[in-house]
């Protein structure tokens, strides 16, 4: 996979999320979101299919961050971009050169 765009193209800025799961004196889980990083990135809005309505139903709508290689993202955490959360499934460091990473993620639904 080749990068056809340079630094110039990290135009948006995004906060990522560590989310920290703690159990209460019950057994049930609390989760807490805490910011792990703020980061420049390309991100790129891919279109879904559409379902049997012809709609794309938000639950769907995937995006990909491209940013700077940095360590210590996991697939756990969350991305929130213009108050639009996004949970991480993909994480791949672009040829193996430690330049950058492309990330994969699904909208959240609020």
């Amino acid at each position: 996979m080749t990068i056809n765009f340079d630094f110039g193209d990290l135009t948006k800025r995004i906060d990522i999320f560590s989310r920290i799961i703690t159990k209460d004196s019950i057994g049930g889980e609390q989760v807490t979101n805490v910011l792990f990083k703020q980061v420049w990135a390309k991100v790129l809005e891919l279109d879904e299919r559409p379902n049997y309505s012809q709609k794309v139903s938000k639950d769907q709508q995937k995006c990909i961050f491209y940013l700077r290689f940095q360590v210590g993202f996991e697939p756990h955490m969350l991305i929130v971009k213009d108050a639009i959360s996004y949970e991480i499934y993909s994480i791949i460091n672009v040829n193996d050169a430690d330049k950058w990473l492309k990330i994969t993620a699904h909208r959240l639904m609020s």
